[in-house]
């Protein structure tokens, strides 16, 4: 299975839902079977893994050889990538994932993407991230808005909080950190990834 994370808007959480997607499949599928690939300039996810150990999955560089022996790949693609480099992904692809805040600044070119998408007959979902948590509505209120106008959005959306500056810092995800803030996080993943999923797996 191969997933390409991308969006048209930098710093919506692009790397940080490629590598907790990693991080999810490969503790429901095995260590080895998983592998995340930065294919954008920026190197967010490698200089991440750098800074920690424990994994389960490889973060590789899109110029690795032998991506073909993963059973799994998750792309984490550059913000805005042109539509030549970004087809070439997609010609292999089984899912393409579209992060985006419930920002008006950042969803229309998140729908843009989608937009364009459509005649190629490529599935892609939109996946809301950087939520404010409760009691603000606004991301629920975005979700309902984006159903009603029938856009292809999970229904699992993704909190803003601190413990990712945590695991950014670590090289770690969230599910390997303690406190109830990382708890709750890694909660919505699993949560995500077994929306996700259960379409492929």
């Amino acid at each position: 299975m191969i997933i390409v994370v991308s969006s048209r808007s930098g710093g919506v959480g692009k790397s940080t839902t490629a590598q907790h997607l990693a991080a999810y499949l490969a503790q429901r599928r095995g260590a080895g079977s998983v592998a995340l690939v930065d294919a954008d300039n920026n190197e967010t996810c490698l200089d991440w893994a750098a800074r920690g150990d424990g994994q389960r999955f490889e973060v590789l560089s899109s110029e690795a050889d032998g991506l073909d022996q993963y059973d799994h790949l998750i792309i984490d693609t550059a913000a805005a990538p042109d539509s030549g480099e970004l087809g070439g992904l997609l010609a292999e692809a089984d899912l393409l994932l579209i992060p985006t805040t419930p920002s008006a600044a950042d969803l229309s070119p998140a729908i843009a993407t989608h937009q364009g998408l459509e005649a190629d007959g490529v599935e892609a979902l939109f996946l809301l991230t950087l939520c404010a948590p409760r009691p603000s509505k606004r991301a629920e209120q975005t979700l309902q808005a984006m159903r009603s106008a029938e856009l292809p959005v999970l229904s699992q959306s993704i909190t803003r909080r601190e413990c990712y500056l945590d695991a950014i810092s670590t090289g770690q995800h969230v599910g390997q950190l303690k406190g109830i803030s990382a708890s709750k996080s890694w909660e919505e993943w699993k949560a995500l990834g077994r929306e996700v999923f259960k379409r492929r797996l």
